[in-house]
């Protein structure tokens, strides 16, 4: 199995309601899922943007790089699945190259500017990313099931959708590429790992974070789930769904807010001149 023919296994409708019937109330298919949810809590402008006009932003280079990164972890959690064995690294490399060709070809010139790296800075430091995963973390994940699971779930009366990175037979693990550590509270309180564990059932969760520092590196921070957590998170829901049933989508202040900026955001030229 090589990563091309990992990618004839995904069909084109896994972004659309299967098992649940979409709720009408809201936009584009019908349904909630964590990124719809954090999107509109970080800026309920940006979510109406992207999913009540459906405008799509600019790909950043955060996000192709992390795309890239994913796909290739991914392709090691089926390997494990599939063949019972650690993806070797050459193996890994490849699923990275192949993905990572792609996602950099959707990164426009302006925005490899405002990111001030280059396709070469973010492969060499994906290469030490890879390696550093393969050699440590790695060895202490065991997918039970196939790695990006699509699952649908009903939170807070509404339709959810679900991807979930990897999940082993205690445990719930998402994958990060990003810039900074997240704290110990930010991961006790990510409303992301809360929403998988409700719907999985496990209370141990964790992140499995790509941390793109001067000397790149893996780091896995677990955390637990309560019954006090999965009732916080569905009012969150709750007033989410209800704030978009009602059309409102408000601005966010960019001096309290560092998503709400040309370079974290790419609605903001447009929101700029409305």
């Amino acid at each position: 199995m090589n990563y091309q023919e990992v990618l004839k296994m995904k069909h084109n409708d896994r972004f659309s309601l299967s098992m649940l019937k979409p709720d009408k109330k809201l936009p584009d298919g019908g349904y909630m899922s964590y990124s719809r949810l954090s999107m509109y809590l970080s800026c309920p402008k940006k979510f109406e943007y992207r999913y009540v006009k459906k405008m799509i932003a600019p790909t950043s280079v955060n996000l192709a790089e992390g795309s890239a990164v994913h796909s290739a972890v991914e392709f090691d959690n089926i390997i494990k699945i599939y063949h019972g064995r650690q993806g070797v690294l050459e193996e890994i490399i490849e699923a990275y190259e192949y993905a990572w060709n792609r996602k950099k070809q959707e990164v426009s010139k302006s925005e490899w500017v405002k990111s001030e790296e280059t396709p070469d800075i973010v492969f060499t430091r994906d290469m030490a990313l890879l390696k550093a995963y393969v050699g440590g973390s790695s060895n202490n994940i065991v997918p039970s099931i196939d790695p990006e699971f699509k699952l649908e779930v009903i939170i807070s009366g509404v339709p959810f959708l679900m991807f979930i990175d990897c999940i082993e037979n205690e445990r719930i693990i998402d994958y990060k590429t990003v810039s900074r550590k997240k704290s110990k509270w930010e991961i006790d309180n990510d409303i992301q790992l809360t929403l998988y564990s409700m719907a999985i059932g496990i209370s141990r969760v964790a992140f499995c974070q790509f941390l793109k520092v001067k000397v790149p590196y893996v780091h896995i921070e677990e955390s637990f789930r309560t019954t006090k957590d999965y009732a916080k998170t569905e009012d969150i829901v709750r007033d989410v769904v209800d704030a978009i049933c009602k059309g409102s989508f408000p601005r966010s202040n960019p001096s309290e807010s560092f998503p709400c900026s040309p370079q974290y955001c790419g609605y903001w030229d447009i929101c700029k001149k409305q």
